[in-house]
């Protein structure tokens, strides 16, 4: 299973390529199809994070990510990639945006997804076990990497 896809030059490019796995391999996590939102986000927070080594951006599509076996990277972008999918299969509008969680650092290093509930924008992070769902995140740079999904 192809696991990454190309060099990714620039935070626009990696929440394009982000999106097209979230939409293109949504069928990735329809055996969850039964679970509600908030539990399908406590699986995906409860897999064990896997930084990408340093200076390389892997990105994976959601099977790769929720494999329990020889997962090389799982890191922030992988986790919101699952998330994106699961809400795509649902037709939750939703979106990536990159994020500084450090407010001496306004350099976006984090990704994260928005979604539309019920009209109100809600911020997902599944990245770690601490986070809990809807965050209301503190962030020092907030910049969307793609457009909400529209499903009218």
């Amino acid at each position: 299973m192809r696991e990454y896809s190309k060099p990714l030059k620039s935070i626009y490019q990696t929440g394009a390529e982000m999106l097209r796995l979230a939409t293109v391999y949504n069928a990735d996590v329809a055996h969850f199809d039964g679970y509600s939102i908030p539990a399908f986000y406590n699986h995906i927070k409860a897999l064990p994070y896997k930084a990408d080594p340093e200076r390389i951006e892997y990105i994976s599509r959601p099977a790769a990510s929720l494999r329990t076996y020889g997962v090389k990277y799982r890191d922030c972008d992988d986790k919101a990639v699952c998330m994106g999918a699961a809400l795509h299969r649902r037709k939750v509008p939703f979106r990536f945006v990159g994020v500084s969680t450090n407010p001496k650092n306004t350099r976006l290093h984090h990704v994260v997804v928005e979604a539309l509930i019920d009209g109100t924008p809600r911020i997902i992070d599944a990245t770690y076990p601490k986070n809990e769902i809807f965050l209301h995140g503190d962030y020092s740079n907030y910049e969307p990497l793609t457009g909400f999904t529209n499903y009218g």
